[in-house]
Parts: structure tokens; C-alpha cells; sequence
């Protein structure tokens, strides 16, 4: 099971300004503490919350919202590997296949392009490279 949690306490807009408080914390800290099993390493599921406002959460219904609760991902089943950059989300499978989501700014997503990506990409230059 994985978990993307992509928080801001800035925002560019002056009514988007959205801050992680003690109260989100607690109930981060009580669920690791009451579920440890949901938080191993290895599994199919993922969850995602935090700020959708790039696309970075993989879920095109969330775009642009925040999203304080984890739900489960339909956009990242069965990745092997889920890793989080600047306002961006990258995705591993076992079959080595590499896919990326979120802002594309300054090529970041890797697909040769600036162009944002709001339902997760297959990034063509990294296939057959990553095999597990």
C-alpha cells in the first residue's frame, strides 16, 4: 500500500491558501499507529490526499481540489513504486513500465514537452530500462 500526500501551505491564488494543521496530523499519526498493516511496503493499493491542484493526485475528479481525507486510487492500481516530486507524481510497475502525472513545467514529466498531464502518462523514453 502507498501513500501520496501532497500538502501545501502557499498557494499562487489568493483564495486557495490551504495549511496542514495539528488536527490532520493526529489523524495521520492515529491511523499509522491503529492500522500498521496499511502501511507497509509492497502493496497493490494506493491512496492519495493532499493538494490536487496540478493533477499530481493521478484522479481527474480531484483536479484542482483538496482532498484531506487518503481514498483509494484507481489511477495508481498496482503500482510497484509510487514517487512524488514538486507538484508531480511518477509510477512504477513491475513490468518496468514508468508512467508520470501532475505539471509539466520545464519537462519535468519526462515527456520531451511542458505540457501538464492529469491522467497518468507512459514515459516513452524510460521503456525496457527499469525491470523488476
Amino acid at each position: 500500500m502507498y501513500f501520496i500526500d501532497v500538502v501545501t501551505s502557499t498557494s499562487n491564488s489568493a483564495n486557495e491558501h490551504i495549511d496542514w494543521n495539528f488536527d490532520d496530523d493526529h489523524q495521520l499519526v492515529n491511523w499509522a499507529t491503529n492500522a500498521p498493516h496499511d502501511w507497509q511496503y509492497g502493496g497493490k493499493d494506493v491512496f492519495v490526499f493532499g493538494n490536487g491542484r496540478n493533477g499530481q493526485l493521478g484522479e481527474p475528479e480531484v483536479i484542482g481540489r483538496q482532498i484531506n481525507i487518503p481514498r483509494l486510487s484507481s489511477s495508481f492500481a498496482g503500482a510497484q513504486h509510487v514517487i512524488c516530486g514538486q507538484n508531480c507524481t511518477f509510477i512504477i510497475h513491475a513490468t518496468g513500465t514508468v508512467q508520470s502525472v501532475g505539471e509539466g513545467s520545464y519537462g519535468r514529466l519526462g515527456h520531451g514537452n511542458s505540457d501538464d498531464m492529469q491522467n497518468p502518462s507512459v514515459i516513452a523514453a524510460l521503456q525496457g530500462y527499469l525491470k523488476f
